[in-house]
Order: structure tokens, then C-alpha cells, then sequence
């Protein structure tokens, strides 16, 4: 805490400093201030065009999404990390889907069981 104390209170001078540097040439500190204006993207949203997906995706369209998804990484549309996300996507959304499709079929099976009935 102390340490944080001490930092705050210099806070405006050393980012002056650092300023000054810069501007007299110093590339670190053109470098430091670059970085912390403009940090690393690590995620991008994916242009409209880069994948063409069905309209409807479930279990029937589940083939034609991975292969688009393959043929965007491999046609250098998206990068493989962008197609493995959009695969994992995919495999929570089937799951999410095939677990709704399950509850809504137990739920019809035990409406359609007449209650008390021992098998």
C-alpha cells in the first residue's frame, strides 16, 4: 500500500518524464506510451463476410458449419484461433440445443405416462 501511495503521488511527473522522453526520441518511452494508448487486440469481431453460416444451426446444419468454419481458416479469411473458438462455440450451442430437445422429450414421455404406473 505504501508503495501504491508513492506511485500516485508521482504519478503526473513520471508520465511527463516519460513524455518528455518521447518526444526528444527516445523510442522505449515512444514504445511505453504506444502500448498503453494502444494495447494488443486480442479479439476482433469477425468481418460479416468471413463465414456464410445457415440460417438455422442444429444438429441437421452441424456438418456444413464446420466445414465452412474449415474452409475460412484454410482460405485465410479467419485465423485458426477465430475457427477453433467458433468450433467450441458451436459444440456448447448443439449441446445447450440437444439437452433442451432431451427435457422437452422426457417432459412428453411423462405426460403421455399415467401417473403411479410402475414398470
Amino acid at each position: 500500500m505504501l508503495a501504491q501511495k508513492l506511485m500516485e503521488s508521482q504519478t503526473e511527473a513520471v508520465v511527463q518524464t516519460v513524455i518528455d522522453a518521447a518526444l526528444t526520441g527516445d523510442m522505449q518511452a515512444c514504445r511505453l506510451i504506444v502500448e498503453r494508448l494502444l494495447p494488443p487486440v486480442k479479439e476482433r469481431a469477425l468481418d460479416a463476410d468471413a463465414i456464410k453460416l445457415p440460417a438455422t444451426v442444429d444438429a441437421t446444419t452441424a456438418a456444413q458449419v464446420f466445414s465452412e468454419v474449415f474452409r475460412a481458416v484454410a482460405g485465410g479469411r479467419i485465423v485458426p484461433g477465430e475457427g477453433k473458438t467458433l468450433v467450441e462455440l458451436l459444440n456448447l450451442y448443439l449441446s445447450a440445443h440437444e439437452y433442451q430437445q432431451l427435457a422437452e422429450r422426457i417432459d412428453e414421455l411423462e405426460q403421455a405416462t399415467p401417473r403411479g404406473r410402475k414398470w
